[in-house]
Formats: C-alpha cells, sequence, structure tokens
C-alpha cells in the first residue's frame, strides 16, 4: 500500500515526512511546484542518461519514476548505489545541473570516476546502459551542518570527482537569494580533460561573479586560466579564505590529497573545527 501525504515546503524545512511512499510532500525547486522523492530504504532506479564527461568519468542520470519528483539531499550529502547483482555498496554525492538536458527535476545526477581497481566505478562506467536498473539508499547526511548565512565565507578544495559534494553546496548557496555566504573553489585536476562539468562551473561563475570565486589548477598542463601544478600552501592562502571563527574551508578529493590538503590548511592557520572532507568512494 502507498500512503501519500501533503506537506509544505519553507525555507528548507519539511513540516512532514512520509513512510512506505518515495514520495513524501510537495514543495518548490527551480520555480517549479514539485514532489519530494524519499526513498526510505533501498529503491530500483531506471538509468535515463549515461554521458561521458571528462577522461574516465561518467554522468549517471537515474529517473525517479515522477516528472515532478526532486530528491532532497543533505547539502554534501550522499546516497549508496548498487547493482541488482551484487552486494557491492558505493556513496556518491548527487549533482544538481543548471546547463543540462535532464533537469534536476525526475532526476538524480550521480558523477561517477573510473577507477580500474575500483569496486563499483568500472561497472557503473562500462557495463550500465540506458534502462538498466541501479538501486539506490538514502539519502544520507556527510556530517557536514549547513544552514545560510551560517560562514561568511567557505573555501572548497575539489579534486576530480570530489567536485560532486561541492556542486551541491554552490547550487544550494547561490540559488538562495537569502543567502549572502561568499564561496571560493579550488578545483585541481591533472589534464583540462579531468575538469568535469567545466560549464556547470563558469556558469555558476558568470551568474553570481560578487558571490563565488574559483581556481583552476592542473598538474600536468596549463590551464587557459588558472595554475600549473599541485595544490600546495601557497594556492591555498592566496585563494581561500583567511582563518577565522565565520569561515570554513571542505575538502573531497582521493584520500591521499584529503590528508595532505587538511594538513596544508592547518599549516597556514586552520584550525580542526574550520576544516571538513568529505569521505571518498570505491577505494
Amino acid at each position: 500500500m502507498e500512503l501519500y501525504l501533503l506537506a509544505k515546503y519553507n525555507k528548507g524545512m519539511f513540516v512532514h515526512t512520509v513512510h512506505r511512499s518515495p514520495f513524501s510532500s510537495i514543495g518548490s525547486v527551480d520555480g517549479a511546484t514539485s514532489v519530494l522523492y524519499n526513498t526510505h530504504g533501498a529503491q530500483e532506479l531506471t538509468v535515463a542518461g549515461h554521458e561521458t564527461v571528462g577522461d574516465g568519468s561518467v554522468l549517471l542520470s537515474l529517473q525517479l519514476g515522477c516528472k515532478t519528483a526532486w530528491l532532497h539531499i543533505p547539502v554534501g550529502g550522499h546516497v549508496n548505489v548498487r547493482l541488482h547483482d551484487r552486494w557491492t555498496t558505493r556513496s556518491y554525492s548527487p549533482v544538481p545541473l543548471r546547463k543540462h538536458s535532464l533537469s534536476n527535476l525526475g532526476f538524480i545526477h550521480l558523477l561517477i570516476r573510473k577507477l580500474p581497481t575500483g569496486a563499483l566505478s568500472p561497472q557503473l562506467c562500462d557495463s550500465v546502459s540506458i534502462g538498466d536498473k541501479v538501486t539506490i539508499e538514502g539519502p544520507f547526511s556527510s556530517g557536514f551542518q549547513y544552514h545560510p548565512n551560517t560562514y561568511a565565507e567557505i573555501g572548497m578544495v575539489a579534486g576530480g570527482s570530489g567536485l560532486a559534494p561541492m556542486l551541491n553546496l554552490m547550487h544550494a548557496v547561490l540559488t538562495n537569494p537569502q543567502d549572502d555566504t561568499k564561496l571560493v573553489l579550488v578545483y585541481t585536476c591533472r589534464t583540462k580533460e579531468d575538469l568535469l562539468l567545466e560549464n556547470e562551473i563558469r556558469a555558476y561563475m558568470k551568474d553570481f561573479p560578487d558571490q563565488i570565486t574559483v581556481y583552476f589548477s592542473l598538474s600536468r598542463e596549463a590551464p587557459d586560466d588558472g595554475y600549473v601544478g599541485r595544490v600546495d600552501c601557497d594556492l591555498l592562502a592566496q585563494a581561500l579564505p583567511v582563518p577565522g571563527d565565520y569561515h570554513m574551508c571542505l575538502v573531497c578529493g582521493p584520500p591521499p590529497m584529503n590528508l595532505a590538503v587538511e594538513s596544508m590548511l592547518k599549516s597556514v592557520g586552520h584550525c580542526n573545527e574550520r576544516v571538513f572532507g568529505f569521505g571518498t568512494s570505491d577505494f
């Protein structure tokens, strides 16, 4: 039996939550009246898009089953993903898209970086096709709690597909007219081909030039605009907010990068309480 309940969505707060149905309340996203989608356990979703983005990465779009549904993800949160014939589960942060043919309504978009020795990413990148089924559970919180205007400025350091939770935060902040938080993103990759969803990043830069600043850093070639070389203390000190009680730094990338960047942030004066590292998947 399916149960449905209408609820009011107001400034990110949901009055009711309904179990035993994936569609749990009514709200508004991107100016459209929509149905909030909560999985409340494992749900099989149909692959609606499987697009190569960058070198060795895929944008996997899953259909929620209702054209006006959206998945309410805590900022920086994730879903657990597995294939129906496997018990291996990995976590991915859904990405909101502004410059894509498949909107955020009715779909969930996952940025998958193929790792040759990964437990699940090779199958998601190479074996899954449009029309196949993928099982998700969640959404779940990452442990990072965000509320509008909590911080004056947030610095983000992302490597490769570690961009996903940062895009989630960028969308939450920049599409909320009541949120004045300033954002700085340092996005580091090896080559230009590794820059994932660059058009999405540049769209935010164009639409919100006074609220977000982006630094591109490539370790193996010169970017069109940005820095050559690995992220180091000098770049972090130059780009990110100065250490302070109303500033926060977020990091997401491969585990070695996370550890190195978190250490560098602390060496340039950011205290433990003002540095948060998102976990990475499929290692």
